[in-house]
């Protein structure tokens, strides 16, 4: 209706063959508009998100922006010195979405739950729905889990999409146990999110004894910063033969 009284249709907006992953610029442009300045609820970007598997993002000057509650500031003032400026910025936008959601950061992170290991659910979710529908840098997670020592994960639950991804776990051996299953499935769904997949990370023909580099990286940082499951690099080295290792394996090797 919106569109209409705007004198605009979807099909002006939306080019033919938008699917899941597009990022149409001139529906985002009208949406963040409508929000803006035409009283469209905030939540119609997730909506459209949700629906049609877009990555409409939000206005990019509010990327910018420094967050407007005292506790979000006093937050920010906070992080640790060492905390990179990609971490840090991914952190800031964070509050700043939280604020747009009317959320603020101590309704998410319950008194004497923000101690090193901890995993606020409620911050949990909002984290991975951001993620996942609006547009929240997939680096948000690890920034946090890496300010405050939290060991927030993604969405475990998830299956993997990329066909590539549903055939390989297909092809795990009958004896791998559920647990490690369970954590590969994990690091499956986890690759998707970081924008990357299998193919792109084992060489075609790696087999028994192999050692693919950037496999490695993907499993230590995961498990670093992305809360993947400490046994996952084991569920890899058992499933595929493979003999990737720890960061802490490779300095004592």
């Amino acid at each position: 209706m919106h569109l209409e009284e705007q004198g605009q249709s979807w099909s002006q907006l939306v080019p033919a063959g938008s699917g899941a992953g597009a990022r149409p610029a001139a529906l985002e442009q009208a949406v963040n508009e409508g929000i803006r300045h035409h009283g469209l609820p905030t939540g119609t970007r997730a909506a459209l998100n949700q629906a049609f598997g877009f990555r409409l993002q939000g206005d990019t000057k509010i990327v910018r922006l420094m967050p407007d509650l005292q506790e979000h500031k006093d937050l920010l003032k906070d992080l640790p010195e060492e905390l990179d400026h990609r971490y840090r910025s991914s952190v800031k936008r964070l509050l700043v979405y939280l604020e747009e959601r009317g959320q603020s950061w101590s309704q998410l992170v319950p008194a004497g739950s923000s101690g090193a290991g901890a995993r606020p659910a409620a911050l949990e979710q909002a984290i991975n729905e951001g993620i996942r529908h609006h547009g929240l840098q997939t680096s948000t997670r690890a920034a946090l889990n890496q300010a405050f020592g939290f060991r927030l994960q993604g969405d475990i639950h998830r299956a993997p999409d990329l066909q590539e991804h549903k055939d390989l776990r297909k092809v795990l051996p009958e004896e791998l146990n559920k647990v490690y299953r369970s954590s590969i499935n994990r690091f499956l769904a986890h690759l998707e999110e970081q924008g990357q997949s299998w193919s792109q990370l084992v060489p075609a023909g790696s087999g028994v004894g192999a050692h693919p580099a950037a496999l490695e990286q993907a499993v230590n940082e995961g498990i670093r910063h992305h809360g993947l499951q400490p046994n996952t690099r084991a569920a890899i080295n058992r499933a595929f033969g493979f003999k990737l290792q720890s960061n802490a394996e490779k300095r004592g090797s």
